[in-house]
């Protein structure tokens, strides 16, 4: 697993490369955003180590944007001195897979870097499949997981869109008849309860992201129609 420590403070970057290769892990480091940016392109990163604290930019944005760009497929661990749960929700809502706080405890880091490959190995089948006859899910291990009605909708307002939804939208969408207000409470309830239902039946994070300020998104998420998809064995 080759990882990238984006961190510029060069005496922690050092320490947390020196650790990871001791531990037979390959490290590399940048000291900005730009940087980072830079050496992602090349595709060769299975993970960045991501400070919040950087002097040239968002963070918070940038991780946003590095789920969009990479999917599923780019683990990212946050390691911050911000240790505010607020900050830890954020950063959880926008695509990081985990959120470590500094000073770091390197066998904790070591141990989230060896879950989170687990997930980063190659699957047969990397899709989720939605099935929205039957209001079904199909996890990318091929669990099936049931929906209702209100989260079937959900999840297809998002894929069909192939973006962001903003609250306003997906509300619109979900209670097409009723008055829209600005309390998304219900929203925001139904989408944390589908992200903990598919946890508990898959043990797999839902491809559904929170993009602060804008709304939501889904990546890796299919449409199917089984009427003509029951043949493949997607839906079963």
């Amino acid at each position: 697993m080759r990882i990238l420590v984006t961190e510029d403070h060069p005496d922690l970057q050092l320490e947390l490369i020196d650790y990871l290769r001791m531990h037979g892990l390959i490290a590399d480091g940048a000291d900005s955003l730009f940087s980072m940016n830079e050496k992602l392109t090349g595709g060769q990163y299975q993970v960045v180590l991501l400070d919040l604290g950087l002097p040239d930019g968002d963070a918070l944005e940038c991780l946003t944007s590095l789920r969009q760009q990479f999917g599923l497929q780019l683990g990212i661990v946050i390691v911050s001195a911000r240790g505010q749960p607020i900050e830890r929700t954020q950063a959880l809502n926008s695509g990081a897979d985990a959120y470590l706080v500094k000073p770091v405890f390197l066998p904790e880091l070591l141990a989230v870097l060896m879950q989170l490959a687990q997930r980063l190995e190659p699957k047969i089948h990397l899709t989720w499949y939605l099935d929205i006859i039957r209001r079904t899910l199909r996890s990318p291990g091929g669990e099936i997981i049931a929906l209702s009605h209100s989260e079937t909708s959900l999840l297809s307002a998002l894929v069909e869109h192939k973006g962001v939804l903003n609250k306003e939208q997906l509300q619109c969408t979900l209670t097409p008849f009723l008055k829209l207000s600005h309390d998304y409470t219900r929203l925001d309830t139904l989408v944390c309860r589908l992200r903990q239902k598919v946890k508990m039946a898959t043990g797999e994070a839902l491809p559904l992201m929170t993009i602060r300020n804008k709304g939501y998104q889904c990546i890796d998420i299919m449409l199917v129609d089984s009427l003509r998809t029951q043949h493949l064995g997607l839906i079963s």
